[in-house]
């Protein structure tokens, strides 16, 4: 089935055709998502096979996703901040499910502050065909001085009723009590909440930042373990434990990998033993 939606943008008619089994989207109460999130592969490494020794591969990524897909609910792709050209969120999802990565569910981001109105809803629409369940709108994350471009670009998605169709999302950092009470009451599909470390799980009540009905993602940046030696061991088991605390609390949470990959997996296939 498919269903026109006719949009007024800046003077001018907008056509968009979105391709799907349109149905309203429902929301249910389910368990609490245990996620992983992931880097896309390289843009240079992908177009010129092996140019980029150190860059991130389309192997490695394919690599991680099959193995986070084992013990994990969902895979957050990551937008990577512009410093390097990768393949965008959406494109990454694409190569996944080309490539047989399957039996969880999909978050993708979109850099909603580096494009219109019109480019936005094609991104939604990608999102659509691409069977993404997720979709966060980003800022540059830079203390969050741009998000109220987000949320203002969130704002006109749900207006024009994208939002009833596939779950759109914000993402702030939880120590920025002003910027999260502005994107509950903005009414998203679900809300992020970046940490910056583990030290923070015990300062604040994640659930009472938010609304009561409005689901809630805690990411949890995995802390770098180089040189801890034996204690690595003993730091892993520690995440695990907070992070089985914040399920238990019917919090969402997102595992990231900023300083490798090995030692978050290593978190998440411990907590995902002590859940079983």
């Amino acid at each position: 089935m498919q269903q026109r939606i006719r949009l007024n943008i800046s003077g001018s008619y907008l056509y968009a055709y979105i391709a799907l089994r349109l149905t309203p989207l429902v929301r249910k109460e389910l368990k609490p998502l245990l996620a992983f999130e992931l880097e896309p592969p390289s843009l240079l490494n992908y177009l010129f096979r092996g140019s980029c020794i150190e860059a991130r591969s389309e192997e490695e990524f394919l690599k991680e996703a099959e193995l986070v897909s084992k013990y994990s609910d969902l895979i957050r792709i990551a937008e990577v901040l512009p410093e390097q050209p990768y393949l965008s969120s959406l494109t990454s999802l694409n190569i996944l499910k080309r490539s047989g990565v399957g039996g969880v569910k999909f978050m993708c981001d979109v850099r909603a502050t580096e494009m219109n109105l019109t480019a936005l809803i094609e991104r939604v629409g990608e999102a659509l065909l691409e069977g993404c369940e997720y979709l966060v709108l980003d800022g540059s994350q830079e203390e969050s001085k741009d998000m109220g471009e987000v949320i203002k670009a969130y704002t006109s998605l749900k207006e024009l009723g994208l939002t009833n169709h596939l779950s759109i999302g914000l993402e702030v950092y939880a120590n920025n009590k002003t910027m999260v009470k502005e994107c509950v009451e903005a009414e998203p599909s679900f809300l992020i909440l970046r940490v910056v470390d583990f030290s923070e799980i015990e300062e604040a009540q994640y659930r009472n930042l938010a609304a009561p009905n409005l689901p809630v993602f805690i990411r949890l940046p995995m802390f770098d373990l180089t040189g801890l030696g034996l204690m690595a061991t003993k730091a892993i088991e520690m995440a695990a434990e907070d992070v089985v605390k914040l399920l238990n609390q019917n919090l969402n949470v997102i595992i990231a990998a900023p300083h490798g990959f090995e030692e978050a997996f290593a978190v998440l296939k411990r907590v995902r033993g002590a859940l079983s």
